[in-house]
C-alpha cells in the first residue's frame, strides 16, 4: 500500500474542490450585500436616549429571526426617530443588523 505524502494530499484536495463547489451553485456565499443586512422586529421597554450620539439602549424580548434571547443592548438611532421617545416607555419596533451594529428603522409606542 503507497502512502499518500503531504504533496499527494494538497493535489487531492486541489482537485476534488470543484467537483463538491458545484452543489452549492445556487447559494450567493459571496453576496455581501444580501448577507450583511438582516431585518427584524420585537418588542422592548427604553433604558436610555443619547440624541447626540444616534443611540437608544433597549430591554427587548427575544428576537427569534435572528435566534436572539431577551437582552438589553444598544441599536442606532436616527435623530427623527428618537424624538418621541421616553425613558421607561415600552415600544415596538424594527431594525437591520448592518452586520453587527443594529439600526432601528421604525418605532412606536406599544399598545
Amino acid at each position: 500500500m503507497k502512502k499518500l505524502t503531504p504533496y499527494g494530499l494538497l493535489a487531492a484536495l486541489f482537485v476534488a474542490t470543484p467537483l463538491f463547489a458545484g452543489d452549492m451553485a445556487g447559494m450567493k456565499m459571496g453576496d455581501t450585500a444580501d448577507a450583511a443586512v438582516q431585518s427584524a422586529q420585537t418588542t422592548g421597554v427604553v433604558n436610555a436616549i443619547d440624541a447626540a450620539k444616534g443611540k437608544v439602549t433597549i430591554t427587548h424580548e427575544p428576537v427569534p429571526s435572528l435566534n436572539w434571547p431577551a437582552m438589553k443592548m444598544g441599536f442606532k438611532i436616527k435623530p427623527e426617530l428618537s424624538s418621541n421617545l421616553a425613558v421607561g416607555q415600552k415600544v415596538d419596533f424594527d431594525f437591520v443588523m448592518e452586520g453587527r451594529v443594529a439600526v432601528i428603522t421604525k418605532i412606536v409606542a406599544a399598545k
